[in-house]
């Protein structure tokens, strides 16, 4: 578990080194991307160092959302298709458990944008 713990530390850090970043949205961060690496795992999903610092960026772009209650505009419904079940019920699974904590509702936009980056993670 040590491990994986430098590794998000480290993703975190390259992620600052980007962007300005708070404290809580550094605890966020770090909440979603060990849910991601954990449950992930559990599914059979791997991420390069590379893979969760893009995730990492997409994430804290969704807490900032989350956070101002800002929506992403609709995207088409047959960009659908292309997401592989096991990603769309992966994004689901850890961005649900995170806007309940906010009493916030979870936008379909968001689920299939981190999808997609499941779905690429396989491929790599």
């Amino acid at each position: 578990m040590n491990n994986t713990n430098v590794s998000l530390n480290t993703v975190i850090e390259e992620i600052c080194k980007k962007e300005v970043v708070t404290e809580y949205e550094k605890n966020q961060l770090g909440e979603l991307l060990k849910a991601i690496e954990l449950k992930g795992g559990e599914k059979g999903f791997s991420f390069t160092s590379n893979r969760l610092i893009l995730i990492g960026h997409h994430l804290l772009a969704f807490i900032r959302r989350i956070q101002n209650d800002s929506k992403l505009p609709p995207i088409e419904s047959d960009l659908w298709k292309e997401i592989s079940l096991s990603s769309k019920e992966l994004s689901t699974e850890i961005l649900q458990q995170y806007v309940q904590k906010q009493h916030k509702k979870l936008d379909s936009v968001e689920i299939f944008l981190l999808a997609v980056h499941f779905d690429v993670s396989k491929l790599e």
